[in-house]
């Protein structure tokens, strides 16, 4: 129970951060934590068609406390050894970011986890657009944001560093905004530009930054899905390796020999079995011989 509710936070945590889906379920064999009773996965595909273990969460028995010699005394004063869990998710999930997000202009940073939602930049360094700047900035307190008052780069190149940053939403203030009172914002994630008032735009920004959010878990998922393929036939299977890869979703017979013989032909790996997977009546991947249980196929890092 506690190891599964450990890898059910972490993945709340890619799924509402930084906005990346994946399939989370249970290790083979091969694959589990060495000296674990059971280990459980969050794997995400990447965009060249690998697969990235996220996090995993152990349910080590009392395999490690036999072999340390771990004791305790219960309740009722008797010498008993414990069971123990060990799970963690770490730096990987900052390339997990990166490499998921990403495109040829740099980083795309999901709102929830940017360190900077909004960055104002003024067209110009005339003292009206800094002063507003400034009053947009204390109006938009409750988000994080940075005015780019730099004098010595011109205004294209701070678009353009700002975007290589990832910063979710830039608001440009020039003298005709100032004019109409109104400022264009932009959107990192598609590149849309929206005008907005400058009356009182918290509740528009708000919602612009929610939509990002959404829409980088939403393509997140439209990309799991167009790039898991269901294989019955071995020399598909090879095919898909060879190409574009991704996730392929196989049966597999739990047979060690053909796991080992799949990652020696093609450099896939078992990755997971989906908690959600059915049992069902099939035959091996590879072997041909009975199989319950469809299972992940990738390469990964």
């Amino acid at each position: 129970e506690q190891v599964k509710w450990a890898l059910e936070n972490y993945v709340n945590i890619y799924r509402d951060f930084f906005a990346i889906d994946g399939i989370l379920g249970q290790k083979s064999e091969a694959e589990k934590f060495p000296g674990a009773v059971t280990t459980y996965t969050f794997e995400m595909l990447m965009p060249d068609g690998k697969a990235l273990q996220g996090c995993t969460s152990h349910d080590l028995g009392q395999n490690f406390a036999k072999v340390f010699n771990i004791k305790f005394l219960d309740k009722d004063g008797k010498e008993k050894m414990p069971y123990q869990t060990c799970f963690g998710l770490s730096t990987r999930s900052i390339g997990a970011l990166i490499m998921a997000h990403g495109d040829d202009q740099g980083l795309i940073l999901p709102p929830k986890l940017a360190p900077i939602q909004i960055v104002v930049i003024p067209i110009l360094p005339a003292q009206n657009l800094i002063q507003k700047a400034e009053e947009l900035k204390n109006v938009l307190k409750h988000f994080r944001v940075e005015i780019d008052f730099t004098k010595e780069h011109s205004v294209g190149w701070k678009f353009n560093e700002w975007e290589l940053k990832g910063v979710p939403l830039r608001i440009e203030l020039g003298q005709k905004e100032l004019k109409e009172n109104k400022a264009t914002l932009a959107r990192r994630d598609t590149g849309q530009k929206i005008s907005v008032s400058l009356e009182s735009p918290e509740n528009e920004v708000k919602e612009i930054l929610e939509s990002i959010q959404k829409n980088l878990l939403e393509r997140s998922r439209k990309f799991l899905k167009e790039r898991t393929r269901e294989v019955s036939n071995y020399q598909e299977f090879k095919e898909i390796m060879k190409g574009g890869r991704g996730f392929i979703k196989a049966f597999w017979c739990r047979n060690p020999k053909c796991e080992a013989k799949i990652k020696e032909e093609t450099k896939a790996t078992v990755r997971v079995l989906p908690f959600d997977a059915p049992e069902e009546k099939g035959k091996c991947i590879y072997c041909q011989e009975t199989a319950k249980n469809k299972w992940i196929f990738a390469q990964a890092y």
